[in-house]
């Protein structure tokens, strides 16, 4: 998620939206959801593998990772991505 993480700071920059502070993931988050940026179902997803990107971000020890959540991540990024350059 830290490509996400990133993703998710362009898409407040691109719609005029004020950093939360702190500027957690979650937060970014919150604030996406809440404005309509992103889809609940897109927000519950993130949050539900935000224990992965803290793994990967920190490198915390963690179950096995799930491929289908790694991958569930990339596609949501680059769908992410996708909507920024059709804005």
């Amino acid at each position: 998620m830290l490509i996400s993480e990133a993703t998710l700071r362009l898409l407040v920059e691109n719609e005029g939206l004020t950093l939360p502070k702190p500027g957690s993931p979650p937060n970014l988050l919150k604030l996406l959801v809440t404005q309509g940026v992103i889809s609940q179902t897109d927000y519950q997803s993130l949050i539900n593998n935000f224990e992965l990107r803290n793994a990967i971000a920190h490198g915390f020890k963690t179950h096995p990772l799930n491929p289908n959540s790694l991958t569930e991540l990339i596609n949501m990024t680059e769908n992410l991505l996708e909507s920024l350059n059709t804005i």
